[in-house]
């Protein structure tokens, strides 16, 4: 007898675990349609070989760009650290690289540019959860979004992994076209909601509070006196003013709605917790209303985040932050908390979640399965390097932590997102 149970235990825990394994059998036959990835290479060395240790200051470097064709581009630049609590918490670091000629590196995004970011996804095992959401932002046809390629990095001789290539965030030709130059105060503003702002500002100009929000704005683009500061303050407080009264011809007047309803369901479609308090970008054009753009950030989103830092907090919202169900963006973020109170929000959002949104997903699940798949020989060196797999990241839920090959990863994150969508489905029946 005890024999028995002990087989039909281990028979539990297996139909526990196999959901979550690289075994899965639901995303594979769609993953080996895909053809194994080549990737390139970048190799950068810096001056002196010295060890990259700040994410203010840059070493000056050489890269070569090889694997696309036979030949090797050079390049010369500046490179530093960048991130957050991966820099401060992860082996695997993440880079800001500022080249001496703008060049599109990779054939990533609409042109050349100085400015390019190295992103470790040290936290986001399957490396694909920005993939998507870039991917999705632009099914949308939303103005401004980053474009990302894979690559592998080596560093001063060293290896260092799988990284994704992304455009940063900025106004310039090749990213938004938008003209932030001069001393006039009615010009384009780039600006991110973003809790650091104070602390990283520069100078006093390049950041804001709005009313009574706790979190500060910082102007992302070029401002150079304070009244160009006080500017576009005073404007993001009259966009507060009427986001909370909830007159949408006020609203209409001052933002652009239809770029808030896209925002609101690709952060709610994605949990992204940093929506109430960093990387959530607008930019207006000069005579031009406020817009929502730039999706950003989605390392601790789509079902990679337990919330277990916040259950000690006084007064923390009840979110389950881990699973494909419930409402996030609604309930963190000021402006969507107040614009979801409003029928004439929640049935446009109802309405594009239906037409677009939704059929979106399953498009974006199928590209995101095939682009893994095509990496996972990739992802094997990188976690060679890196082993990380079976070891709990910041604030990764069991779940991820139990999966043990990537292709797992590849197939936890689709099968989240199939039922986000599900989830969301229904919910938006309602309007």
């Amino acid at each position: 007898m005890m024999k028995k149970r002990t087989v039909a235990l281990l028979l539990a825990l297996c139909f526990l675990v196999l959901p979550l394994s690289s075994c899965q059998s639901r995303w594979g036959k769609l993953g080996e349609e895909a053809e194994a990835a080549s990737l390139p290479t970048l190799t950068i060395t810096t001056e002196g070989g010295a060890q990259i240790v700040s994410r203010s200051e840059y070493l000056n470097m050489t890269l070569v760009l090889s694997g696309i064709g036979e030949e090797q581009t050079f390049l010369s630049g500046r490179i530093r650290g960048r991130g957050n609590s991966t820099w401060d918490f992860c082996e695997k670091k993440s880079y800001r690289l500022k080249l001496d000629l703008k060049t599109n590196l990779l054939f990533t995004g609409d042109g050349g540019d100085k400015d390019w970011a190295l992103i470790s996804c040290a936290r986001e095992k399957s490396f694909l959860r920005n993939f998507a959401m870039f991917a999705l932002a632009k099914e949308l046809g939303m103005a401004a979004v980053t474009d990302c390629s894979f690559c592998h990095l080596e560093l001063n001789g060293e290896y260092m992994g799988l990284y994704m290539l992304t455009e940063t965030v900025e106004l310039g030709k090749s990213r938004l076209d938008l003209e932030d130059e001069g001393e006039e105060e009615d010009k384009a503003y780039l600006l991110e909601l973003d809790k650091r702002a104070k602390s990283e500002a520069e100078s006093p100009y390049e950041y804001f509070y709005v009313n009574d929000w706790e979190i500060p704005f910082a102007i992302k683009s070029k401002v150079s006196n304070e009244a160009q500061r006080d500017f576009i303050k005073d404007y993001v407080e009259r966009v507060d003013d009427a986001i909370l009264s909830g007159d949408r011809e006020a609203i209409n007047a001052l933002a652009d709605v239809e770029s808030l309803v896209d925002m609101y369901l690709l952060q709610e479609f994605s949990k992204n917790r940093d929506v109430g308090f960093a990387s959530f970008y607008l930019y207006k054009d000069k005579g031009g209303r406020l817009t929502a753009g730039f999706p950003w950030d989605f390392d601790m989103a789509l079902g990679n985040d337990s919330g277990e830092d916040r259950l000690a907090e006084k007064d923390s919202p009840k979110i389950n932050y881990k699973d494909p169900e419930g409402l996030m963006a609604a309930v963190l973020n000021r402006w969507f908390e107040a614009l979801c109170k409003n029928e004439w929000f929640m049935t446009l959002c109802a309405d594009r979640w239906e037409q677009t949104v939704s059929p979106a997903v399953d498009k974006i699940v199928k590209k995101t399965v095939l682009q893994g798949y095509a990496m996972k020989n990739d992802a094997k060196r990188n976690y060679d390097r890196w082993a990380i797999m079976g070891k709990k990241q910041l604030f990764e839920p069991a779940r991820i932590v139990m999966i043990r090959g990537y292709t797992g990863q590849v197939d936890y994150l689709a099968d989240w997102m199939t039922d986000r969508r599900k989830w969301l489905d229904e919910y938006f029946e309602k309007w």
